[in-house]
């Protein structure tokens, strides 16, 4: 038995459209957090040129 058989939200103010909404806004920011953003060439080589800096300066000198 849902919350709507059990009267549970009858004093909301709350339709079953706006209810919908809510719902949609929930799942489409869900899909929005585990959505992983590609690499880009400029980014991959910046992070490159760090990675390559800090093996740079964490060589022991001869």
């Amino acid at each position: 038995m849902g919350k709507i058989e059990r009267n549970q939200l009858g004093q909301s103010r709350l339709s079953l459209t706006d209810l919908d909404v809510v719902g949609n806004s929930f799942l489409q920011t869900l899909i929005g957090r585990d959505h992983h953003r590609i690499e880009y060439p400029d980014e991959q080589s910046q992070e490159e040129a760090a990675q390559a800096a800090a093996l740079k300066n964490n060589k022991p000198q001869p």
